[in-house]
């Protein structure tokens, strides 16, 4: 197994992050978010309310984040 810092796993396209859902996927393509790094940078009320990822990808978001203890580095 491949160890990544966080700085290079946040800079993956979102793409490459296969336990990611082909709607979430496109959905953060057609708001030119294409890494977690665009998305942290945004914070969760951007994403929600200018953005709209929507409440089902945001919340598929938030678990992905959960998994890998990388929630705390997306701002309010």
């Amino acid at each position: 197994m491949t160890h990544v810092s966080i700085q290079e796993f946040i800079s993956l396209p979102i793409a490459q992050h296969g336990e990611l859902s082909k709607a979430f996927k496109s959905r953060c393509a057609r708001r030119e978010l294409h890494t977690l790094k665009d998305l942290f940078a945004l914070g969760s009320n951007q994403l929600l309310e200018q953005y709209y990822l929507g409440t089902a990808c945001f919340e598929e978001l938030l678990d992905f984040l959960h998994r890998r203890q990388l929630v705390m580095f997306l701002p309010d």
